[in-house]
């Protein structure tokens, strides 16, 4: 990776501490500063120490991010010098957030932010830890081979080592011995213990309702549906209809109307049609232009009251199509901009523990199972009751020994 160009004023800086170029091993930019806030940077590595330069932060200014235009401006700023030396630099990590990083390291046995900087510098802000423990191995490498060294000029090395391997292949053969018991004993109880695993892993308190001790469907969502207040959820997610009351009802008028001219159809098309005109009864068509004429005269009427029927449950159909449009895109809108702002009061430490995925998905799918719920269930729900109860009816005034033989066969059927 190719190092990041200095300004004037670092090198001048890294000049008065007789660094020079070539001294100079790697280079990494940064736009955050300890603090989390954007200010530039530069991290420079050195044979010996680690240099950091941060530059104030200014509230005034603009930062432009990588591949903006204006990005291409460069000032000339005043820096803020730290040096650590690397042989105080142990265990280095680079941290990563949803939209930063943060470079850590063991300073003198403590943990310290070196550098931070946003997604567009992790690139070298990991070359920049890569290199460190690198380094950190070899100097372990380095002086475990200085040891070898001072005790193989005191003639100790061979005997140490003579001794040392007969310890080991002791302690091999010991470790073989054991490992080969523990095997053979393994074999014979896997199966229990996989039980006893299991039924550890059931009786695991963090995966179960505290209050019925039912698991959890899903352990991530510590959400029992045996003790949820199903009520009280049903009533909060319906107040989001209230601004649109009117629609709603216009909705069920169009449920139910829908509902009865259902109704009205198979008794046009069967008992009106077979009962009265063909049979020549034509008593009801008293009162229209139909009754003192021919059967002719009473199936035409008959057919154009069928198709008004069918034009008016057409217009129904398409008024409740443009209702339930309307009011499940408002809807959707005001519980997905609620969630959004609940889910803004939330900590950073929920975020990383999360898939961004997995959260819109989740907000996305339970707005569209909430809307369904209320138009395309709820509705329906009284309208079916409101037909079969109406059904049922009519079968008994029409003849009663026949309805009640339809609903004893019904479950069989």
């Amino acid at each position: 990776m190719k190092n990041e160009k200095l300004p004037g004023k670092i090198k001048d800086a890294l000049l008065a501490q007789k660094v020079s170029e070539q001294d100079i091993l790697f280079v990494a930019k940064t736009d955050m500063n300890t603090a989390g806030a954007y200010a530039d940077g530069y991290v420079v590595l050195t044979r010996e120490k680690v240099y950091t330069f941060l530059a104030p932060e200014d509230p005034q200014g603009v930062h432009y991010f990588k591949g903006y235009p204006g990005a291409s401006s460069f000032k000339e700023k005043e820096y803020r010098e730290t040096a650590i030396l690397r042989t105080r630099i142990k265990e280095v990590k680079l941290e990563r957030m949803i939209s930063a990083g943060a470079l850590t390291a063991l300073v003198d046995d403590a943990r310290r932010m070196v550098a931070a900087g946003s997604n567009f510098c992790l690139a070298g802000l990991y070359e920049l830890s890569r290199r460190l423990e690198e380094s950190g191995e070899g100097q372990k490498k380095e002086e475990k081979g200085k040891e070898e060294i001072g005790a193989e000029e005191k003639g100790i090395v061979g005997k140490t080592a003579e001794k040392k391997s007969k310890a080991e292949k002791g302690e091999e053969e010991k470790a073989a011995e054991k490992k080969a018991a523990e095997e053979k004993a393994a074999k014979g109880s896997s199966l229990e213990e996989k039980a006893a695993e299991g039924k550890a892993l059931e009786e695991n308190e963090d995966d179960r309702c505290p209050i019925c001790g039912t698991l959890y469907e899903d352990p991530d969502r510590k959400i029992c549906l045996k003790c949820m207040d199903r009520a009280g959820i049903f009533w909060r997610t319906a107040r989001y209809f209230k601004p649109y009351s009117f629609s709603v009802a216009l909705l069920f008028l169009c449920i139910f109307a829908t509902s009865l001219l259902n109704l009205a159809w198979p008794y046009l098309s069967g008992t009106i049609l077979y009962d009265f005109v063909l049979s020549g009864k034509l008593e009801i068509f008293k009162g229209t232009p139909a009754a003192h004429r021919s059967a002719y005269a009473a199936l035409s009427l008959l057919i154009l009251v069928m198709l008004l029927t069918k034009l008016v449950l057409l217009l129904f159909q398409i008024l409740h199509g443009a209702i339930t449009a309307s009011v499940v895109v408002g809807v959707v809108r005001d519980l997905k901009k609620d969630v959004f702002a609940q889910m803004g009061r939330l900590s950073i430490q929920f975020f990383k523990s999360r898939q961004t995925g997995g959260l819109m998905t989740r907000v996305l799918g339970d707005a569209d199972h909430v809307t369904g719920f209320f138009i395309d269930v709820l509705p329906y729900a009284f309208v079916h009751g409101f037909t079969i109860v109406t059904t049922l009816l009519v079968m008994l005034s029409i003849r009663w020994e026949m309805a009640l033989c339809a609903i004893v066969l019904l479950p069989i059927t």
